[in-house]
């Protein structure tokens, strides 16, 4: 996609991304800078940012200097048969644009960082439930009715773990519950305290 868009469309877009504000999804930051570049769709700006994006990333993780990774590149774009398709010369508009994206930095490098950052976690949740149900209690002699009724919470959380989809089932009293809500009150009030905090010195928050 990035070799194939007009030489006005790439400036646009260069442009676009030197005024953009960092976001964590690549969909937010897509749908900005779609309205800075009329006649393209955010989904293929979000195409090309996610590909820019993961170079930034690959520069960090070998240690690489713009230059150092560019020229690898290079190699490869000119050498690899899935470019076989290209002129050389569209070969060579293509790396020269990866390279004016990686020199300058700006809000893709913020984003690539971020992620590492936000996300460098052994275990990353994905979706929680809580089941309730009611347990009856007999006495000695189960002909008889129910001597009392038990309220039992079962909360399931869901969970990323490398590569493996995981999940476990927690036992939660009536306590527990409101204990949760709690936590995730004060959780909410403390994200709201640092996106103020963040507003105060004019710097994006990113959240995950």
């Amino acid at each position: 996609m990035l070799a194939e868009i007009s030489p006005e469309f790439f400036a646009s877009l260069h442009n676009a991304l030197q005024i953009a504000s960092p976001s964590l999804e690549t969909s937010e930051l897509g749908a900005q800078i779609a309205k800075e570049v009329p006649g393209v769709s955010s989904g293929d700006i979000e195409s090309i940012l996610d590909a820019v994006a993961s170079l930034y990333t690959l520069r960090d993780f070998f240690g690489y200097d713009p230059n150092t990774l560019a020229e690898e590149l290079s190699e490869i774009i000119r050498e690899d048969e899935a470019f076989e398709e290209y002129s050389a010369s569209a070969r060579d508009e293509l790396i020269a644009r990866i390279r004016k994206l990686l020199s300058r930095g700006g809000v893709l490098e913020v984003v690539a960082k971020a992620k590492d950052l936000t996300t460098t976690h052994a275990k990353t949740f994905v979706s929680a439930r809580i089941v309730s149900d009611l347990r009856p209690i007999f006495a000695d002699d189960v002909t008889q009715e129910p001597s009392a009724i038990s309220i039992v919470h079962t909360l399931k959380l869901v969970y990323h773990e490398g590569l493996q989809h995981n999940e476990f089932f927690v036992a939660l009293r009536a306590a527990d519950v409101d204990n949760l809500k709690k936590l995730l009150d004060r959780t909410v009030t403390k994200s709201q305290t640092l996106h103020a905090m963040a507003a105060r010195f004019d710097k994006p928050c990113l959240e995950l």
